[in-house]
């Protein structure tokens, strides 16, 4: 301990030396980790004793160093820091229908900031670092080169949407979970695919923070909409818009999508479960408080389920109970 107190000592004289050009600019945010490191070089410090450095002055708020969010910078500003990225969660003035979609300039003119800025949002799973000929496509579809976005679903406008859907399906889970995660994690799986992007604006837009707005334009042209309703113990996957021929693709598409997703946060939270299921629709049923699920794990759910003259129902029941047969079959063969 005295040895890195001694070696901090010495690096703060020559840090705070070689780092007033940093300070003396406002903007000046960050400095590179090996920038960092090269300086505790001449100074003779090992490279454990440097890395207690800056893991003794992060927790006293002197710098900011997160290794396993963002590896590369130092951050020298870290209250001015946190500071600005709480004012990207505040609405615009003027912009009461904001949709959480920043250029990477509105972020920082430091572009090393910006960056920063965007990997930690991302990595907590507070937003989704994409392109813009993901985001709105058919307006995208007009301008030139994809531009760097950064999209913070947190920071649109709006109220929650507590209403429900008739045809959506629900992917229930057995504890309550955050809704950044919910949002971060399904969002990127679907832009993962070709044609799908992101409805921020336009007609399609919904102020409401935790619904995600989703466009698939198919390679024939066929545009589906479709959006997931994020509660804290349970998802809706409702769709908008679509055309009965090539329904089932598309929904297979979702589900592996929402399979990846629900992978992820598995990942992260101990003893994680969730089943899928549809609203039943039993007469003594429907108009309950509580809501009452046919679990499509089932062959066979009810009368009213089974007979139901939804073709989005029919289309969700179809393909879920496909997809667990293909699977049936997979472990027979593996067996």
């Amino acid at each position: 301990m005295a040895s890195l107190l001694q070696s901090s000592s010495s690096f703060a004289e020559v840090s705070e030396r070689d780092l007033g050009q940093f300070y003396s600019n406002r903007s000046a945010y960050v400095i590179s980790y090996d920038k960092l490191k090269e300086m505790a070089g001449k100074l003779k410090i090992k490279e454990m004793e440097y890395i207690e450095f800056l893991d003794t002055f992060t927790k006293s708020m002197s710098i900011l160093y997160l290794p396993s969010i963002v590896k590369d910078f130092v951050i020298l500003r870290p209250v001015e820091f946190i500071n600005q990225l709480s004012t990207l969660f505040k609405i615009p003035y003027g912009k009461e229908d904001f949709n959480g979609v920043y250029t990477m300039e509105q972020l920082s003119q430091n572009k090393e900031l910006a960056n920063v800025i965007a990997d930690i949002l991302s990595s907590l799973g507070m937003a989704l670092k994409t392109t813009s000929d993901k985001v709105d496509k058919r307006i995208s579809a007009l301008s030139g080169q994809p531009s760097t976005l950064l999209y913070i679903p947190l920071a649109r406008s709006g109220r929650i949407l507590e209403k429900s859907f008739s045809t959506s399906l629900y992917i229930i889970f057995d504890s309550k979970l955050t809704l950044p995660n919910f949002l971060s994690f399904f969002a990127s799986e679907l832009l993962k695919l070709r044609g799908f992007s992101l409805l921020t604006s336009g007609d399609d837009h919904k102020c409401h923070p935790n619904v995600l707005r989703v466009l698939l334009i198919t390679s024939l042209g066929h545009e589906y909409i479709f959006f997931f309703v994020f509660h804290s113990i349970h998802i809706e996957v409702v769709i908008d818009s679509y055309r009965e021929f090539g329904l089932s693709n598309v929904l297979e598409k979702i589900l592996f999508c929402c399979q990846e997703a629900l992978s992820k946060i598995s990942s992260i939270v101990t003893k994680f479960s969730f089943k899928l299921a549809l609203q039943c629709l039993r007469p003594d049923q429907v108009h309950t408080s509580k809501k009452i699920f046919e679990e499509l794990s089932k062959k066979q759910l009810c009368h009213q389920c089974e007979t139901t003259v939804s073709v989005v129902r029919r289309k969700w029941k179809e393909t879920i109970q496909k997809i667990h047969e293909d699977e049936e079959t997979r472990k027979g063969r593996s067996k």
